[in-house]
């Protein structure tokens, strides 16, 4: 596994809880690392900082999705620019929305912390909150989250809660069928 934080601790702290699992990770604390690791190594998973420097997380994101042949399987990958524009998470899901004119009553946010739900919120859309990431309940609840999933599996479970038929859109949310 390849972790690529530029904060030592956090970097750490991930680790070492990878370890607990008795799982081997690699850390790199900028892009350049992290595409010189994964262009020698073959690692099964990435956890990403989407605001590591040089290149961004964005731009690292979409050379994996692609490295790993994963691309196909998004229609679209979004990001902020280096110059800080949509580093707003409402500035870059109202991006996302226009660019792919999907109806965001109709789309669903999943994310780990408060600018997450704010964000769908100020979009139009419903959002769900994960614990397994940073936010706590409590941010998330505080937030506007409408269910927290305490693991991924538990995922479409509050999806099925909020939408009775959701079909799976890649790359522009989740869309109503």
């Amino acid at each position: 596994m390849l972790i690529v934080e530029d904060e030592p601790y956090m970097a750490e702290a991930i680790r070492d809880g990878l370890r607990l699992e008795a799982i081997a990770a690699d850390i790199a604390a900028d892009g350049e690392t992290a595409l010189e690791l994964l262009s020698v190594n073959a690692y099964d998973i990435a956890i990403l900082d989407r605001d590591i420097p040089r290149p961004t997380g964005d731009e690292i994101a979409e050379r994996i999705v692609a490295h790993f042949g994963l691309r196909r399987h998004f229609e679209h990958v979004f990001g902020s620019e280096l110059d800080g524009t949509r580093v707003d998470k409402s500035d870059l899901l109202a991006y996302a929305l226009k660019t792919t004119a999907v109806d965001p009553a109709k789309t669903l946010m999943i994310g780990d912390r408060s600018h997450d739900m704010v964000g769908a919120k100020n979009n139009g859309m419903k959002g769900i909150g994960v614990l397994y990431g940073y936010g706590t309940p409590e941010e998330l609840t505080g937030a506007g989250a409408l269910h927290l999933c305490a693991t991924p599996q538990a995922i479409s479970g509050c999806i099925s809660a909020i939408w009775p038929a959701v079909r799976s859109n890649a790359g522009t949310g989740v869309n109503l069928s």
